[in-house]
């Protein structure tokens, strides 16, 4: 369903909703949403990547992996360890594009300041 929807999704759609979609990524971190907000950050991650929109990849990127990472724990699903590798290399590109590839592994420093192993976002 993933891929249909991605697919579908034009890039001026979203450059028009950007705004709007940043809601739901917000609200399913704040409600520990992690697979809701894993799709919401893979549509977008590629379309922010694409079109330079560093600030938002680098604020919620990191999020979705940490996410992806609960997700993947406990589903042990092949699709649910893709979304983390592909989150993964959607930072990694961003970080690469700004010069700044050597932070890659601030993902494991942004899970150990913000996200309590009391809440960890998983499955919904």
């Amino acid at each position: 369903m993933q891929k249909i929807i991605a697919a579908k999704t034009s890039d001026q759609a979203l450059l028009f909703d950007e705004a709007n979609i940043i809601v739901p990524i917000e609200w399913a971190y704040a409600r520990l949403q992690g697979q809701l907000l894993v799709f919401l950050c893979l549509v977008m991650g590629r379309f922010w990547r694409d079109h330079g929109h560093t600030e938002n990849s680098l604020h919620y990127i990191p999020q979705a992996i940490v996410a992806a990472e609960g997700v993947a724990t406990v589903t042990h699903e092949e699709a649910d360890r893709l979304s983390l590798g592909h989150l993964k290399l959607l930072y990694g590109q961003v970080l690469q594009s700004i010069g700044r590839l050597d932070e890659g592994l601030c993902c494991k420093n942004y899970q150990e300041k913000n996200v309590s192993v009391s809440s960890p976002l998983t499955l919904s």
